[in-house]
């Protein structure tokens, strides 16, 4: 089905029906209007419908002006201190308005580089950030009808600690003293050592506590706030009032008055320690080979007058290049450096790669070619050095600049402004992954009043060349790798620790790097192999070429001189598409009619959707933060579980911990068990000494003496028995015996025991005797344990004469069963028959025997009284003693391990308690947490559906555009056809200056050869031939040049609306850049910030269109200067170029005009 507007009020409304959708757009006027639709069928069948649209527009004009609020107590100036970090304001109280309207207040302006505000629920936390300085914070109030209201104050951020402003005061006092002893030359007071030491610990602590030290010394007030005291800023300012101190710093002036200055230049060579830098080479230092590939006109001179301020006694050499052939004209330096015979050089880069697609389109090359990757090879292998700049797009740098990734002889140079913080439009390794990459920074300059100032990477890259230069010069014998190095290693760290995407390695240094230099000991080049060349992913879609890598000035002025050129082509243009009929008078009134609607619906739809760009953009941003908030509180919300469970685990553990402590451990059982059986020792040895059962040997000699008399007796009447045996015997017997006359066995052994017996006794005689002696000097435990060990060998010796004796008994016992046999067996032989006499004989031998046996017995009981006179009860003291000081040393070390375990008892109760407050605390921040988790929810939902609304209202806005762009696609293809015409243009003029320098090569080879005299006569006319040809080419190729009236209207105002604009960009992105902090202390962006640029795109987007009307009254052909025959003259000559030569779409273009 098909559906059209059939009736409209085009008055009142803007109506646009695409895709089945209709729009309906109110203009400001008011009234009613009835649409009706008309729907077809594919058969023919027609419906139609009617309804109204009320409009009701009130010119701003007739409404008067909402009410402001009205401030009642304004807020004084705040201070915040390490001590006191935070304050938190309620605002409610600082408005007020008439009627007791609701008012809305948001923070409009601050310091997020020194605070981290938050404004909710009306009231306003103000929370320090680590760094030093006053901020100015601007609160808005907004009442439900609009006034708007606005409060400024200030907040001073004091982060100095009282240490560092005492250090800073002393330092500064001392330095006093030191100009006080010399008023009439500071320079050499200042050049003692002790003034250089002072100097270094004051920049040191200046550095640390205000992040930058021009920070510190610009504002002297901020110093006095911070603790240094009046007369110590005072010398301070003395010192940077000095133009001596200036110079010595390398200032053409003081530093005061370089602080004021808005002229960048001035702190370049202070900047990368470039004073007189030069004067450290010697004189006769040889210069090594530089060159500068660039392009024709002011850009390479600006970037040899850098290098030139450096190192004025270099001589290098400047080749230009055109439509990208730098790779070409690099090929050519390295094969001079060749055919000189020099063993290396440098050449300067600056310029980055660009990409020209089918429709004239420029964009930058992030990919080198083939013959590129080549050329810088083959510089390699010849100990070339590449310095390039990096570009001045702002954000990811072209291919050459990330060349340093791939190929090690060349560095790319950044740029920072006086500050030392990367310049907004010096591009970087946006993905921040190639810590490899070799980026070196230095002073680039800053955007200011001056149209024509050098800015941009390329004049970093003028003074890294400089320093590479001296250094070579400092040693000749370096290859390129330890120049490389030498400026890498020498740069001062910038940003974050180490390298970094935006600053790299940091800011360049360069007396460091050439002091260091002079002691670098050469080392030959290590050439490593070459990287793989890659193919071009561009090649036949796109024209390689590149572009100067500074900020572009004369180009955006040329610019502007070239629209007025392009829009008389939009002219021709339209002139062809209108009514051939109309005069040309009439025809541009009416193209400059379409023209101006054209442009202020282009102006009007274009700014409807970029508006509705950015606020979408900043709505994902914030969509993002929220989301990201939502997962950090979230994440944290997990971590209190995980912590709450680890908690719960380890006071588990520190319970069960405690009771196995409170139980008795095996030391202690032990211990116990050692002192019961120590104490019951006690107990023996008290009871043997309180009741003396101590065996004496008294009591042992009276048990042998009875047993002996007890043998005796049983001897006697054995003996007795056997006379009787015998007697009777002998009487009954005739067979005679004589006793033999050999030796008595059984008296012999009696004897030899009986010496053993006393051996033995004599033995323990002496033992008993050293037990006395040792008894006499114990003292202390190691004698005790000495005492303790003699006694254990006495009990052993003891022990072996007890068995002694009752062996002896066991032998006696023996004897007597051997006596007995004896005399059972005894033959009689020696003994005399008569019976009396027989018996006088054996009680002879019986006395004799007896004899013997009580000589022994005396022999021991003498003895026994010897033994029985020791004092056997000091022995026993003695262990009394000993046990009673092992008890004491057992109980002591029982004390010790029960303090002992009490401590640990205590220390693990001491853990439960507070295990027990972190689960108590975690369960009130958990509480917290859960409501803050719900609040970013609720935000993101809320942000959910503003990005909803946003996109509802970006999509009509593109629709109308995209309505606009078809209705007016004949604007498109003139500008299509401009950019073809303007690229042709180039070329043209590319093709005319390589004809007139073939000619003028030409010209002097015929002058040549007429002067020689001896070239022959066709030589010279095919060179003349040749000049002609030339010529007729160079004709055929002429481009019309436009008179300079057409340029009458002067660019500063326009040129006044671009910085304005760039100044707004400048804000703006430094805006967005702020960092500020939550609750956790992480960064975050303000969601005020976003806020903010809504106003400030809009801003943004009135500059623009003021600077497209500029360009449209520029553009405007009404001041008669241009005639109508010009006009014609104008059409003619571009009509009869040569088609080849003509654009894509002004070969299209050429058929329709025809046509109609």
């Amino acid at each position: 089905m098909k559906y059209e507007v059939i009736s409209n009020n085009s008055e009142l409304l803007n109506l646009n029906l695409e895709n089945n959708q209709l729009l309906i757009e109110a203009l400001p006027k008011t009234g009613s209007s009835q649409i009706t639709i008309q729907a077809t069928t594919e058969t023919g069948g027609v419906a139609a419908h009617t309804f109204k649209v009320y409009n009701n527009y009130v010119p701003p004009e007739s409404i008067d002006p909402p009410q402001p609020p009205t401030l009642i107590n304004a807020i004084s100036d705040i201070t915040l201190t390490p001590q006191v970090s935070s304050q938190t304001i309620d605002i409610s109280q600082i408005f007020a308005t008439p009627d007791g309207e609701q008012l809305k207040y948001e923070v409009i302006s601050g310091n997020g580089e020194l605070l981290n505000i938050n404004l909710q629920n009306n009231q306003l936390s103000i929370e320090a950030l680590p760094k030093t300085g006053s901020s100015q914070i601007t609160i808005q109030a907004t009442t439900e009808t609009g006034g708007v209201a606005a409060h400024t104050f200030k907040v001073f951020n004091n982060y100095v600690p009282p240490e560092s402003a005492a250090t800073i005061n002393s330092g500064l006092t001392e330095l006093q003293n030191v100009i006080d002893a010399n008023p009439d030359d500071l320079l050499a007071s200042l050049d003692t050592p002790e003034a250089k030491t002072t100097l270094e610990t004051l920049m040191t602590e200046l550095e640390s506590n205000f992040g930058n030290i021009v920070n510190a010394i610009q504002q002297p007030e901020t110093l006095t706030k911070a603790g240094v005291s009046p007369e110590a800023v005072a010398t301070l300012e003395q010192l940077l009032a000095n133009r001596e101190v200036g110079a010595a710093l390398g200032l053409p002036t003081s530093v005061e008055s370089a602080l004021k200055n808005n002229d960048f230049r001035i702190w370049d060579k202070y900047l990368v320690n470039a004073t007189e830098a030069a004067s450290i080479l010697l004189p006769d230092a040889p210069q090594t080979n530089v060159a500068f590939l660039d392009f024709a006109g002011g850009h390479g001179e600006n970037v040899t007058e850098v290098f030139e301020s450096v190192n004025p006694n270099a001589e290098y050499e400047r080749l230009s290049i055109n439509n990208g052939n730098w790779a070409e004209q690099l090929v050519r330096v390295v094969e001079q450096l060749q055919a000189k015979g020099e063993r290396g050089g440098l050449v300067n880069l600056s310029l980055d790669l660009t990409a020209i697609d089918s429709e004239g389109r420029v964009t930058t090359r992030y990919e080198l070619t083939p013959e590129e990757q080549e050329a810088i090879q083959f510089a390699r292998e010849n100990n070339v050095l590449l310095v390039v700049a990096a570009g001045n797009t702002g954000g990811q740098m072209s291919g050459l600049g990330m060349a340093a990734e791939k190929f090690d002889n060349i560095i790319t140079v950044g740029a920072v402004d006086r500050s030392r913080d990367r310049a907004d439009y010096s591009a970087y390794d946006s993905e921040g992954v190639t810590p490899q990459l070799s980026l070196v920074m230095a002073p680039g300059g800053e955007w200011e009043n001056d149209p024509n100032a050098f800015v941009g990477t390329s004049r970093a890259a003028g003074y890294v060349t400089a320093a590479a230069s001296l250094v070579w010069g400092a040693n000749s014998e370096l290859n390129y790798q330890q120049v490389k190095e030498l400026l890498l290693t020498t740069a001062n760290d910038l940003a974050d620790p180490g390298w970094d995407a935006e600053t790299g390695v940091g800011l360049l240094d360069v007396k460091e790097a050439v002091e260091r230099a002079k002691v670098t000991e050469a080392k030959p080049l290590e050439v490593t192999a070459a990287p793989e060349v890659f193919s071009f992913t561009g090649e036949g879609r796109v024209n390689t070429s590149s572009r100067a890598a500074s900020a572009g000035t004369e180009a955006a002025i040329e610019e502007l001189r070239n629209d007025r050129q392009n829009l008389v082509k939009d002219l021709e243009s339209l002139q062809d598409a209108g009514n051939p009929d109309l005069g040309l008078d009439e025809l541009r009134a009416q193209v400059e009619e379409k023209t101006e609607a054209a442009f202020e619906e282009f102006r009007r739809l274009s700014s409807d959707v970029a508006i509705a760009s950015a606020k979408e953009n900043m709505v994902l941003e914030e969509l993002g933060f929220a989301s990201q908030g939502n997962g950090i509180e979230q994440g944290r919300l997990q971590n209190f579980e995980a912590v709450k469970l680890a908690l719960e685990h380890r006071l588990e553990a520190l319970k069960e911990a405690k009771v196995e402590l409170e139980k008795p451990s095996a030391n202690e059982r032990n211990l116990e068990k050692a002192i019961g059986e120590v104490e019951a020792g006690i107990s023996s040895v008290e009871r043997r000494l309180r009741y003396h059962k101590i065996p004496t040997y008294q009591d042992y000699y009276w048990w042998v003496a009875t047993s002996t008399s007890q043998i005796k007796e049983e001897d006697i009447d054995i003996i007795s028995d056997h006379i009787s045996f015998y007697q009777t015997k002998y009487d009954k017997s005739d067979n005679p015996w004589q006793p033999g006359r050999q030796k008595r066995p059984i008296l012999l052994k009696l004897k030899e025991k009986a010496e053993e017996v006393k051996s033995r006794l004599q033995e323990y005689l002496n033992l008993t005797a050293e037990q006395t002696r040792i008894s006499k000097h114990r003292n202390g435990i190691e004698k005790d344990r000495q005492l303790y060990n003699i006694l254990k060998r006495r009990a052993v010796a003891k022990a072996q004469i007890d068995t002694a004796y009752s062996n002896l008994l066991g032998l006696a016992k023996e004897w007597r069963g051997k006596n007995q046999n004896i005399l059972d067996h005894f033959h009689g032989g020696g003994i005399p028959k008569k019976p009396n006499e027989k018996i006088n004989f054996y009680k002879k031998r019986i006395n004799d025997y007896w004899k013997n046996i009580n000589f022994l017995n005396d022999h021991a009981f003498n003895v026994g009284k010897r033994v029985s006179a020791l004092d056997t009860k000091r022995t026993w003291e003695s262990r009394r003693d000993s046990y009673r000081t092992q008890l004491e040393a057992l109980k002591d070390k029982k004390k010790i391990a029960d303090i002992v375990k009490q401590q640990k008892i205590e220390a693990l109760e001491l853990q439960i308690a507070q295990t027990q407050s972190e689960l108590d605390q975690l369960e009130k921040l958990s509480v917290y947490t859960e409501q803050e988790v719900k609040a970013a929810d609720d935000r993101l939902t809320t942000i959910e559906q503003q990005l909803n609304t946003l996109l509802n209202d970006k999509a009509s806005a593109e629709q109308k555009l995209h309505g606009y762009k078809r209705d007016y696609r004949r604007f498109q293809e003139a500008g299509e056809e401009k950019n073809s015409i303007s690229q042709q243009i180039q070329e043209l003029e590319a093709q005319q200056r390589s004809i007139q320098q073939r000619e003028q090569n030409e010209r002097l080879q015929l002058q040549n050869l007429e002067a020689a005299k001896f070239a022959d006569e066709p030589a010279i006319v095919q060179t003349k031939n040749n000049i002609n040809s030339l010529q007729q080419r160079l004709r055929s190729h002429r481009i019309p040049t436009y008179p300079s009236s057409y340029r009458t209207e002067s660019t500063t105002a326009v040129w006044n609306d671009i910085q304005q604009i760039k100044a707004d960009v400048s804000f703006y992105r430094q805006k967005y850049n702020t960092p500020v902090r939550d609750s956790n202390g992480k960064l975050i962006r303000n969601r005020q910030i976003f806020l903010d640029l809504i106003p400030r795109a809009e801003k943004v987007q009135e500059s623009l269109e003021k600077y497209l009307g500029i360009l449209n009254k520029q553009n405007r052909i009404q001041n008669g200067t241009w005639g109508i025959e010009e006009d014609r003259e104008l059409s003619q000559v571009l009509k009869e170029r040569d088609p080849p030569n003509l654009s894509a779409a002004q070969a299209r273009r050429e058929p329709l005009a025809a046509k109609a």
